[in-house]
């Protein structure tokens, strides 16, 4: 399967599309506009990472890492996404969407990580016996 198949890539587009939505109808002003420019360039990221982490040729450490970077840009969309909530950027209804999408997000990404661990730790512990 390529990166942009997998259904966490999906579910990210996904909250890209919204996030683009919500952008387009931010009040312009400037702590607004800045907050919208840094979610979308944090999902430009978090994106770039993932396809890094799920391409075939990167396995190991490199692909715990890109997922852990991607973990970290979801957590920075998140919080913002959370100011916008209180300062009142997004309805409760915009909110209660984006939070299902990063619930289904956070899912994948964590069997994915478990996944790359159970790997990583097997490839450790058979190097190991091989000495």
């Amino acid at each position: 399967m390529q990166p942009a198949q997998a259904p966490i890539y999906r579910k990210t587009e996904e909250l890209l599309e919204l996030t683009f939505e919500l952008v387009e109808r931010i009040p312009k002003s400037l702590p607004n506009r800045i907050s919208g420019e840094k979610v979308m360039d944090a999902l430009y990221d978090a994106l770039d990472f993932l396809y890094l982490a799920l391409k075939k040729e990167q396995k190991g450490a490199h692909e715990l890492q890109c997922m852990e970077a991607f973990a970290l840009k979801m957590s920075k969309v998140k919080t913002i996404y959370r100011v916008f909530l209180r300062r009142k950027v997004v309805s409760k209804k915009q909110y209660a969407r984006a939070l299902k999408l990063f619930h289904d997000i956070a899912s994948q990404a964590g069997f994915i990580m478990k996944g790359i661990q159970c790997v990583n730790a097997a490839e450790g512990s058979t190097n190991v016996h091989n000495d």
